[in-house]
């Protein structure tokens, strides 16, 4: 017996076939993430083909003929600038000439810069009285012109084929306040 979106009704269709993504294209910004690694697994596990995008290239391509190993799916790499026009609109061209499709696009791509790589600077910035103008424009930039972008260009191909669907992923700090009690270095009030 399988269980049933709606329930064990007869006829109700299992999970995996509900969420079945054969012959879908997914493009994932920052896919190079560890929250884009997971939904391009997602995405190859049912079935779909996962485009990770991201603007590291070094291990982007490793990450996904580990994803097309593993879940005996379709994975791609591809290295671009979101925050890119042209980038956004050449990884549409290779996507659609490749693959003649691009069903889902999941906007996941962030500026996370690594506390640690910032080193002394990285305990100053953490309150948000001291948070650098810069990075912020950074942030925006990655974050929202990103996801702007991405949804204009490939939800534009989406429109004319009357299909697709767009995820945007956001943090929970968008929605609730972060401790900056945790990020205090010590003698920091």
């Amino acid at each position: 017996m399988t269980l049933g979106i709606a329930g064990d009704r007869p006829g109700s269709a299992s999970v995996r076939q509900a969420f079945d993504l054969s012959g879908r294209v997914a493009i994932i910004t920052g896919g190079g993430g560890l929250l884009g690694r997971r939904h391009g697994e997602a995405v190859a596990e049912l079935g779909g083909t996962a485009i990770l995008v991201d603007v590291n290239g070094a291990a982007i391509d490793q990450l996904a003929e580990e994803i097309s190993a593993s879940y005996d799916g379709n994975a791609v790499g591809l290295v671009a600038d979101i925050t890119s026009r042209d980038a956004i609109a050449a990884v549409r061209d290779e996507v659609l000439g490749k693959f003649d499709s691009l069903d889902i696009l999941i906007n996941n791509a962030a500026n996370n810069p690594k506390m640690e790589a910032l080193q002394d600077d990285a305990a100053h910035w953490s309150r948000f009285e001291s948070f650098p103008l810069d990075l912020w424009h950074q942030d925006i930039a990655v974050g929202l012109t990103g996801a702007f972008l991405c949804s204009q260009i490939f939800g534009t191909w989406m429109a004319w084929a009357g299909k697709g669907v767009i995820l945007n992923i956001a943090s929970d700090l968008g929605v609730i306040a972060p401790d900056q009690r945790i990020y205090r270095s010590s003698g920091e009030s």
